[in-house]
């Protein structure tokens, strides 16, 4: 998965954490910081953007090459879909430093 289709997925679980109250909280505290990153590199996402508009606004933002941003969003994914992390479906790939690296 690249980069930024790692950040938008956990865009997605984060708005959409709807699991049990105790890792409801952790997807939301990770996704929070995820947001707080995003919002410092300017490319937080508009309220009712469309992916492609979130996706355009990520790559010009540099968010994909930002390893402390994949991490964040590493972590949202791996605590609201722990059984996907396990399997391998956000591995990231396609980054400068370090191709095929698995997410956070």
């Amino acid at each position: 998965m690249d980069p930024i289709s790692l950040i938008v997925a956990a865009l997605a679980a984060g708005a959409t954490a709807g699991l049990t109250d105790a890792t409801s909280e952790a997807v939301g505290n990770a996704s929070g910081r995820l947001t707080a990153l995003l919002k410092a590199k300017g490319a937080e996402p508009a309220p009712g953007a469309s992916e492609e508009e979130t996706r355009r606004r990520l790559a010009d933002a540099g968010a994909g090459e930002d390893e402390a941003v994949v991490a964040a969003a590493g972590r949202v994914l791996r605590l609201a879909d722990p059984e996907g992390h396990r399997h391998g479906r956000y591995t990231v790939t396609g980054t400068r430093d370090t191709p095929g690296a698995p997410a956070p």
